[in-house]
């Protein structure tokens, strides 16, 4: 039940994303949703080619000219699918985690990350972890001095805490005819 529960958020999630990105055709994106706490965030990043860089979903009003209230409507409603995934975990007595990074391209082909890292107890904002996230799933490193020593305390903090292990749901689902609205 709980990979039935946990797989139609991954689906609603998908949906979600590929109905805000700007762009008909797309190679792949990357949602990133951190609950812990009472405190939720959720966001995306999208690229329309394979050698394309990634572009940050919280652009999309600024760059496309669309409704920024829009947007945030929809977010928020990102953020709601975060949380209820964060709910079926609990819901099953799974440890809770703090991270979900889910990766899903255009052939419909998806993965889930989902990190326990004790952020709320580190000296890192949400500045440096958002950083962090891009290094580990886009491959962007920072090329200012400042950025990568904190890119570094990041990385450090993430090894020094044994809880910060991430599990990847290795479940692979094509999803090909929803994900590209067919």
């Amino acid at each position: 039940m709980l990979e039935q529960e946990i797989q139609a958020v991954y689906q609603e999630i998908a949906e979600k994303v590929v109905s805000m990105m700007p762009i008909s055709e797309w190679s792949d994106f990357y949602f990133w949703g951190q609950v812990s706490d009472g405190v939720s965030s959720a966001e995306f990043y999208y690229r329309g080619s394979v050698n394309a860089p990634y572009q940050d979903s919280g652009r999309i009003a600024t760059d496309y000219h669309t409704s920024e209230r829009g947007y945030l409507d929809d977010l928020r409603v990102l953020i709601k699918l975060a949380e209820k995934n964060a709910k079926i975990f609990q819901s099953y007595n799974q440890e809770p985690w703090t991270w979900m990074a889910m990766h899903v391209d255009s052939s419909g082909h998806l993965s889930v990350d989902y990190t326990y890292t004790d952020w709320e107890n580190s000296f890192l904002d949400n500045g440096i972890q958002e950083m962090y996230f891009k290094h580990l799933y886009l491959g962007e490193a920072p090329t200012d001095p400042e950025e990568q020593a904190e890119l570094a305390e990041a990385e450090a903090w993430v090894k020094q805490t044994p809880e910060a292990i991430a599990r990847r749901d290795k479940t692979k689902r094509d999803w090909s005819d929803q994900v590209n609205g067919r």
